[in-house]
């Protein structure tokens, strides 16, 4: 048996072959390296506010802000009671899309059946110095629902949620204000009160789940069940 002798040549073209067919098994497909698709993902959060007060026709210059409820009351001749509410938006994930949106007020007594009107506030306010006198303009033409008895009254809010995410609103809050005729009038808290107002919102969001670094069952690896990850610390493992 004779054996033949590779010259230099013949070994470089070897490699260079072998080289290839090694990339060709081991080069994961076009698919596998593309980004992997966002994932929608429904999120409800509730949003309490952050400003109200209450301002009254009949006591022009009082300031009701820091008292735990509102009153709500239409009144034979015009005396009414006006609430204003305004909400911290950033908790909401730019771009997200909004499925819902509730102003939810909670009535915690009740001595007749009242209609409240929601209004958009087109002015700035401040819970410590708006009186009657210093109201800001308001929109009337929001939804009017009634308080019949103590619990949540929820009013839709959606379009004007919108308007104040994509900035065609400036955001100075709601208002409400009791339009029964006659003596309707409920009791409600504030963010100082037990239940304060809030916006209920569902949205959806598109979620990157791209692959996450996987660092194998180290001890100390988010991997570990039920153990902390210090040393890859703000990074997530995954098992494969």
């Amino acid at each position: 048996m004779s054996y033949r002798t590779l010259s230099p040549r013949h070994l470089v073209a070897l490699f260079v072959v072998a080289g290839a067919l090694l990339a060709t098994i081991l080069a994961p497909g076009a698919a596998a390296l593309a980004a992997p698709p966002a994932v929608p993902v429904t999120v409800t959060v509730e949003i309490e506010a952050i400003e109200d007060i209450g301002v009254i026709e009949s006591a022009p210059a009082f300031t009701g802000g820091g008292a735990p409820y509102f009153v709500l009351n239409s009144r034979p001749g015009g005396d009414f009671d006006w609430n204003f509410v305004r909400f911290d938006l950033s908790a909401l994930p730019a771009g997200a899309t909004i499925n819902s949106a509730q102003f939810r007020l909670y009535v915690n007594a009740s001595a007749n059946a009242l209609d409240i009107e929601m209004g958009r506030v087109d002015g700035a306010w401040s819970e410590a110095t708006t009186s009657w006198n210093t109201k800001p303009a308001v929109t009337w033409a929001g939804a009017i629902q009634n308080a019949p008895a103590v619990g949540n009254v929820d009013w839709p809010i959606k379009p004007l949620l919108e308007g104040w995410l994509a900035g065609t609103q400036s955001n100075f809050g709601i208002a409400l204000r009791g339009v029964t005729p006659a003596t309707g009038g409920v009791r409600a808290d504030t963010r100082d009160g037990a239940i304060a107002p809030r916006l209920v919102v569902n949205y959806t969001i598109q979620v990157d789940d791209g692959a996450r670094p996987d660092f194998g069952d180290a001890p100390d690896s988010s991997n570990h069940h039920g153990v902390v990850n210090s040393a890859y610390a703000g990074v997530p493992g995954r098992f494969p």
